[in-house]
């Protein structure tokens, strides 16, 4: 099992990130690119890549949440010049109402691996907690069609005004998981968050842990 942190760890700064986690051991890390980064030209991505291939960290890449209405590929083709140098081609994407299959299939195109991630920007941690079932169908389903994985982000099994004992939240994050390992569904493990640089300095939490 590899364990990874998310370049938000260090706001956002990718190569910065990169060092950290190869100062600190950690063996992989996911980069997310916004819509300022998918700005840029390819050097800046092949940089990054270079980068983490010198230091042997490994890459995953986090896809803008809204990518409806724009270049799918040539969002896809920057995405790729990061992971150009990964054996595994993985970027995440988060599960919501814009999540459409031309995306999915558009990564796979260019030879990367999506991992839907159950987490819907813009509503309750209650309300995400009700979805959780659709993102399962839609991972399994698109899994019959596409290269695709899951990204299970335990603290979005726990809504804030919901009074679910750990006993039960356990079930069901264990019922999800069986579900994957029966179609055969990779999944990532994202598990703990801190949004402070400084907390993290201090206590060794990483924003994002994830394990795969």
């Amino acid at each position: 099992m590899l364990i990874g942190i998310t370049s938000a760890t260090c706001q956002r700064n990718h190569k910065n990130a990169i060092q950290f986690a190869s100062e600190i051991g950690i063996q992989f890390l996911q980069i997310y690119l916004g819509s300022e980064d998918l700005q840029e030209g390819d050097d800046y991505f092949l940089g990054i890549s270079k980068l983490a291939d010198r230091l042997k960290i490994g890459l995953i890449t986090h896809i803008s949440e809204d990518l409806n209405c724009k270049d799918l590929d040539e969002i896809s083709r920057k995405h790729f010049l990061v992971l150009e140098n990964q054996e595994k081609k993985i970027a995440v994407l988060h599960s919501n109402a814009s999540l459409k299959e031309n995306i999915i299939k558009t990564f796979n195109e260019k030879g990367i691996t999506v991992y839907i991630e159950n987490y819907h920007r813009g509503i309750s941690k209650k309300s995400e907690l009700l979805k959780h079932d659709e993102f399962v169908e839609f991972v399994i389903r698109s899994s019959d069609i596409y290269d695709v994985g899951a990204v299970v982000d335990f603290p979005r099994y726990f809504g804030d005004e919901d009074a679910d004992s750990a006993k039960k939240i356990k079930g069901l994050i264990v019922k999800d998981l069986e579900e994957f390992q029966r179609v055969g569904v990779s999944v990532l493990f994202h598990t703990i968050g801190k949004k402070v640089f400084r907390q993290v300095e201090e206590t060794g939490l990483f924003l994002g842990t994830a394990m795969i």
